[in-house]
């Protein structure tokens, strides 16, 4: 859906309009002649996982809600250490010459 809505802003800022037809391109891409199977069954490892949180959320009466949140005073992202993810920052631009 979001791809969808993002091809519409995209149609709108070009101005054109993009037309896909995927007949055209069969036997030239072999994605084009792929039937994806975009419902596929679930590993049962994951089934297993799914049916004890079920169990437990049953057995407890408490629905769990698994989120990730950052940390509004800090805006600290989980994935990085509590001295913050400086590593990741781009140098200034306004550097002449880059390390």
């Amino acid at each position: 859906m979001d791809s969808l809505t993002n091809l519409n802003v995209a149609e709108k800022i070009t101005g054109q309009k993009w037309n896909w037809d995927s007949n055209k391109y069969k036997g030239y891409y072999k994605a084009a002649d792929t039937m994806y199977n975009f419902a596929p069954k679930l590993d049962g490892d994951i089934v297993t996982s799914q049916t004890n949180l079920a169990a437990t959320e049953k057995k407890l009466d408490h629905p769990y809600e698994l989120l990730v949140q950052l940390n509004a005073e800090t805006e600290s992202d989980p994935i990085c250490a509590s001295a913050g993810c400086d590593q990741y920052k781009h140098p200034d631009s306004k550097v002449e010459t880059w390390p």
